[in-house]
C-alpha cells in the first residue's frame, strides 16, 4: 500500500531541498561565475545526499575519509562544485572533487560516492552507466533523457526552477536506498532499456 505523506512533510522536504546556504550575489562576486542555475544544481547535490543511504561498504559513514564527487566530461559545473564545496561538508565529511575525461579512467569509481555525468553522446553514456552500474555510486546529470538512460537523478529546469527525475530502479541496482520522501517530490522514470 502506498504511503501517504502529510502536507507538512512535503513542505519540510521541499524546504530542505530548496533552501540555499550561499547568497547568489556573494558567490558571483567571488568567482565571476554568474549562473544561478549551476549554483542551485551544485547545492542540490548535497541536498540529495540527505535522502540517500549508501551501503556500509561505500564508507560514507567514515568521517575520516572525504565524500568524493566525480565528474566525467567537460562542464563548467566543476569550478562551481570546487568553490561551493571548498568549505561546505557533505554527510559531515570534507568533499573531494575528481575529474575524468573518458569512461576508461573511471574503472568502477573506487572510493567515489557520487558522479556527475556531463552531456555526451548516447554511446558514451551507455558505457559510463555500464561501468558503474553495479557500484554504490549515486549518478547525477542535467541532460534531457538521462533518467531514462539509467542515471539515478537527472535535474532539469522548469519555470526557472530546478526540478528532478529519479530512476529508482537503477538506484536500487547500485545498492542505494532513496527515501520515499524524496521520491514523492520527484518525477519518477524507468530506464527505456529495462535497467
Amino acid at each position: 500500500m502506498e504511503k501517504k505523506i502529510p502536507p507538512i512533510i512535503k513542505i519540510i522536504v521541499t524546504s530542505v531541498l530548496f533552501f540555499a546556504f550561499i547568497p547568489f550575489g556573494a558567490f558571483s562576486q567571488e568567482t565571476g561565475f554568474n549562473s544561478k542555475e549551476y549554483l542551485l544544481k551544485a547545492i542540490f547535490l548535497e541536498r540529495f545526499t540527505r535522502f540517500v543511504e549508501w551501503p556500509l561498504e561505500a564508507g560514507v559513514d567514515r568521517i575520516e575519509t572525504p565524500f568524493v564527487i566525480g565528474i566525467i566530461g567537460g562542464t563548467p559545473f566543476e569550478s562551481v562544485l570546487e568553490t561551493v564545496y571548498a568549505d561546505q561538508p557533505i554527510k559531515g565529511k570534507t568533499v573531494e572533487i575528481r575529474h575524468w575525461e573518458t569512461v576508461e579512467e573511471i574503472n568502477g569509481c573506487p572510493g567515489c560516492h557520487m558522479i556527475f555525468i556531463s552531456e555526451t553522446d548516447a554511446d558514451s553514456l551507455k558505457k559510463i552507466i555500464a561501468a558503474i552500474r553495479d557500484f554504490p555510486v549515486l549518478t547525477i546529470a542535467d541532460s534531457t533523457g538521462y533518467g531514462r538512460s539509467g542515471v539515478h537523478i537527472n535535474m532539469y529546469m522548469e519555470k526557472n526552477q530546478v526540478r528532478f527525475e529519479i530512476n529508482h530502479k537503477a538506484a536500487r541496482q547500485s545498492g542505494l536506498a532513496i527515501s520515499y520522501l524524496l521520491l514523492k517530490v520527484a518525477k519518477l522514470v524507468e530506464s527505456s532499456s529495462g535497467v
